[in-house]
């Protein structure tokens, strides 16, 4: 089960989760490392054996796992805001939550990957609201029209981030003039603080990380990287030495109080340095990747090396990826696959030393072994058939008691890793 630890009643400081579960946007830890074990060395030519799959609609929301139950956000028609559950083992419908919310955005569909905490579910809608659900029965506990008490717009993408449960709190990320955060009591629905506001169009997630001895929030907006107090919204310090007109990953965490941060849209990428400055936060540079960076997915950090999907629109377009690639902590490349395999903005995932990367525009499933001594592919097959020319499978995989489950914009499967 997910639980989240508390000190002085106020805020979580780690995570707890059995490797059985996935409960949040990116795993237990939000890193898109797995602890998962035991899967296998190689498929059969035809794959994974495939444990389900059920009808979805358009969108990008990816899945959580907790106690069996697979939990994601769906659209229907155009019309409504779906919550819902199937069992993991078998795909079957256990319950459905429905709230009329009609509108349609650019990239149609669902946004939000949902984050499980025990009894309690809690997704963002793409029109600004904040939900918390029964995980038992689906029952809507209560609704929070966030966009309109921030007075904000839906950005041109819709909302996309997902919450993060911090103790008695859940916090979102309204970026709006009005609230850059934003942290509800879970139980109630009751507003307990928000943070100063902030400008323009982001869809990162906030995140919990230790700074320097102590809990902060930190989220990347156009603004820059900002560090929040956990239990009043206080922003405690900022750094606008990186740029992003249009940020989605969030920053990746490494040991030694550093981030990396990365983007499309030529924000590039940057590992970051943080130390302490009087009872503030010095961030410096240790070295950035002009115009280089992952557009959508995560890079994920694992035995001091980092791995990443360094495609974006500007190399697509010139037929130029990047591709899968590892690098080392000066910033050089320990290997790329450029077009080889054909990633698109496709999602990847580590778990058990492999690295698994789903073609965000073929369909097709591979698995590396996750070293930085070379690029050394142990399997690959097709999971999702060509649609269209732009596919744009492009949602998070979860990885739960051996069973991966991802989705492209028709059905969401399950394969077993075993």
């Amino acid at each position: 089960m997910f639980r989240v630890m508390r000190m002085a009643g106020l805020f979580g400081l780690a995570v707890v989760s059995l490797a059985s579960d996935w409960p949040q946007f990116n795993g237990p830890n939000r890193n898109g490392v797995s602890g998962e074990t035991g899967l296998a060395d190689a498929w059969p030519e035809e794959g994974p054996t495939q444990l389900w799959e059920v009808p979805v609609g358009p969108g990008f929301g990816g899945a959580v796992v907790q106690d069996g139950k697979v939990f994601f956000t769906d659209r229907l028609d155009d019309q409504k805001d779906l919550v819902r559950c199937v069992a993991l083992k078998t795909g079957k419908a256990l319950w459905q939550m429905e709230q009329d919310m009609p509108g349609r955005l650019p990239y149609n569909g669902s946004r939000c990957t949902p984050t499980v905490d025990g009894s309690q579910l809690f997704a963002v809608s793409p029109f600004g609201h904040l939900y918390a659900v029964s995980t038992e029965t689906g029952e809507l506990q209560w609704k929070q029209h966030f966009a309109q008490t921030f007075n904000g717009d839906p950005p041109y993408f819709g909302y996309s981030h997902s919450p993060l449960v911090v103790g008695e709190n859940v916090i979102i990320a309204p970026m709006t003039e009005e609230a850059s955060l934003a942290a509800y009591n879970r139980h109630t629905g009751d507003l307990v603080w928000r943070s100063k506001g902030t400008s323009g169009e982001a869809y990162t997630s906030p995140f919990l990380m230790e700074v320097l001895g102590k809990p902060q929030i930190i989220l990347l907006d156009v603004e820059g990287l900002k560090g929040f107090d956990p239990a009043r919204g206080y922003e405690l310090w900022r750094y606008e030495g990186y740029k992003n007109r249009v940020p989605i990953p969030h920053p990746t965490v490494l040991p030694g109080q550093q981030l990396f941060l990365s983007g499309g849209y030529g924000g590039g990428s940057v590992l970051l340095q943080l130390k302490p400055k009087g009872s503030t936060v010095e961030v410096s540079e240790l070295f950035r990747l002009q115009k280089r960076g992952s557009q959508i997915q995560q890079v994920l950090f694992y035995r001091n090396h980092l791995y990443a999907n360094f495609n974006t629109n500007e190399n697509l377009q010139a037929k130029e990826p990047e591709g899968l690639l590892c690098l080392s902590l000066d910033g050089k490349a320990a290997w790329e696959t450029k077009n080889a395999p054909d990633l698109n903005r496709g999602n990847i995932l580590i778990a058990d030393g492999k690295l698994f990367a789903l073609g965000g525009e073929d369909g097709v499933l591979h698995m590396f072994e996750a070293s930085f001594r070379g690029c050394r592919k142990l399997a690959s097959a097709k999971i999702f058939k060509a649609q269209n020319k732009d596919n744009m499978i492009w949602a998070p995989m979860a990885l739960a008691d051996g069973k991966l489950v991802l989705r492209d914009q028709n059905v969401m499967k399950c394969l077993n890793l075993r």
